[in-house]
Order: C-alpha cells, then structure tokens, then sequence
C-alpha cells in the first residue's frame, strides 16, 4: 500500500512498489524494490539456521549507500507461522522474523521417514521371528527370521560393496592401505559369499 506521503509528493502514479516506505517531515523514501528480492540462507555454513529474503536498489542513502530491507526468517520449531520479533537499521533496515516455515521441514520428513521404516522393519523382524517359532515349530535361530535367505543376500552385497570402494580407495591412497586392510578382514568374505550363493537366487 502507497502512504500518502508519498502520493502526494510523487503522484499516485508515479509512485514506486517497494517493500517499504520511510516517511515522515516531507519526505518519502523507498526501502527497496519489489523486484529485487532474492532469497538466500542466513548462514551458509548452518543451514538449518534459517533464510534471508533481502531487497535491494531503494532510494539513496548516505551518498552512495541505497536503501535496503532484509527479513530475517530465523528457524524456530515452536514459532509457527511466527512475527517480526524485532525491526532495525537506518540505510539498510533488517527485520528479524522467528517461524517455524524456515526450518529445513524436507530434512526432519526424511530422517522421521527413515527412522520409522527401520522401527516397523525391526518389529516386522520380530514378529515374524516369534511366529515361526510359536506357530510354525521353528528351531528359535536365524532360519526363524522371516525371509532370512534375502536378509543374508543383501548383507552380502552390501559387504562386497565396501570392499570393491576399500580396493579403489587403497589402489588411489597407498598410503592408508594398512588401515583398509584392516576394515577388509573386519567385513569378512562376503564377496565369496555371494559367488557360493548367487546362482541359487538367480
């Protein structure tokens, strides 16, 4: 909305969209214009820290120094759609925002997501162990996990997995080929494992 300090300086037409306005004794000045808003993270290096939207290119300031406007959009879980907290500067005004919109949401969906599945496959584990053993009269070992056979496959593959990454890693960093040989004998022969075992699930 256009203040009326400045429509009556500047012209109803003729005055600027911008994020802001200063006004007061006469004057009117933007505080940066609408096209110019660029996001980006408060702090590169913690992006869990929250975003910043900064507008650019308002009137000047101070010689050479445009006026601008940034929102501090800082990641507060408890906040919800949250409030500016707090409003300062002179030539470049910030506004400090605390929501909870500007935490990384995609990053907590992802390790909730993975953290379930592991939770309802260990129970899935669980349960199918105590009905093969309850019900079917299973001997209580490792055949009485449900799908073992595949459970087995994919521990296998993925300790083939490690070991052909620790072979490239040695061959390209000879120096640390001492402690991959180690974490190979740790792995065991899985490799092996799966050359005795592959042709039955193929």
């Amino acid at each position: 909305r256009k203040p009326p300090e400045c429509t009556d300086l500047f012209g109803s037409q003729n005055v600027q969209s911008s994020i802001g306005y200063q006004t007061g004794d006469g004057v009117c000045y933007y505080m940066g214009q609408l096209r110019s808003g660029r996001w980006s993270l408060l702090d590169p290096r913690r992006p869990q820290a929250g975003l910043k939207l900064t507008y650019t290119g308002g009137s000047p300031c101070d010689g050479d120094t445009r006026r601008s406007t940034e929102f501090h959009f800082e990641c507060n879980p408890d906040a919800g759609k949250g409030e500016p907290v707090a409003v300062f500067g002179d030539c470049e005004f910030v506004v400090t925002w605390e929501t909870a919109y500007a935490c990384p949401l995609q990053q907590a969906r992802l390790m909730s997501f993975l953290w379930w599945g592991f939770l309802i496959f260990c129970l899935y584990v669980v349960v199918g162990f105590f009905y093969n053993v309850r019900f079917k009269n299973m001997t209580p070992d490792l055949g009485a996990i449900p799908h073992v056979q595949w459970l087995q496959w994919f521990g296998a593959l993925v300790s083939a997995i490690l070991q052909n990454i620790l072979e490239t890693v040695g061959d390209r960093v000879p120096w640390a080929r001492t402690a991959i040989l180690f974490c190979r004998s740790k792995i065991g022969s899985a490799y092996d494992s799966i050359g005795g075992g592959g042709g039955d699930l193929g």
